[in-house]
C-alpha cells in the first residue's frame, strides 16, 4: 500500500502547486516530506524488495506450456531478481514484448503481481493490458489477466523449453 501512499501525496502537492487546491494547514507538506525522485526511487526500491524476499524457484524463464509446440514463438515470461519481468507473447502475426515490474503478493507469496511499464507493439488484442497476474502453484505459473493474443487467463507457464 506504500505505493498508493506516495502517489496521492504527490497528486496533492502538484494539485496545490498548480492552484487546483488548498493546502490543509494541519497536513504535512508533501513537497519537502517525498519528492517526485524519492517517490520513485521508494517505488523501484519496493518492488525490488519484493522480489528479493521470494523463493528462488520463481526466478528465471518459464514457457506456456499449452504453446510450446510453437517453438522460439511460445510465449515466456522470464522473472529478474531485481523486481523486473519480461514477457513475450505471440501476437498470431508476429512476436511482442512487454517489460515491467513485479511484487510477490499473497499469504504464501503465490501471487505475482506484473505492472506493465512498457510493450512494443499496439494495434493488437492485449495492447491495453497495464496489469497482469500470475498464480503459482509450485512448478507451474498460471496466468490471469485480459487476453494478450495468444496468452489468455488460465494459461499454464512451466519451465519446459519448447
Amino acid at each position: 500500500m506504500r505505493r498508493t501512499v506516495i502517489s496521492l501525496a504527490l497528486i496533492a502537492a502538484l494539485a496545490v502547486s498548480f492552484g487546483c487546491a488548498q493546502k490543509d494547514p494541519a497536513a504535512p507538506d508533501p513537497v519537502t516530506t517525498a519528492s517526485a525522485a524519492t517517490a520513485s526511487a521508494s517505488i523501484a526500491g519496493t518492488a525490488a524488495t519484493s522480489a528479493a524476499a521470494a523463493s528462488p524457484a520463481v526466478f528465471g524463464k518459464w514457457y506456456d506450456s499449452d504453446l510450446l509446440e510453437y517453438g522460439e514463438n511460445c510465449p515466456a515470461l522470464t522473472l529478474n531478481e531485481d523486481g523486473t519481468f519480461h514477457l513475450y507473447v505471440n501476437l498470431l502475426e508476429g512476436m511482442g514484448n512487454i517489460q515491467g515490474t513485479y511484487t510477490i503478493d499473497g499469504d504464501d507469496g503465490d501471487i505475482i503481481a506484473c505492472h506493465v511499464v512498457s510493450r512494443d507493439f499496439l494495434g493488437f488484442e492485449g495492447d491495453d493490458v497495464d496489469y497482469f497476474k500470475f498464480v503459482s502453484n509450485r512448478d507451474t505459473l498460471i496466468y490471469e489477466g485480459g487476453g494478450i493474443c495468444e496468452t489468455r487467463s488460465g494459461s499454464v507457464f512451466r519451465r519446459e523449453e519448447p
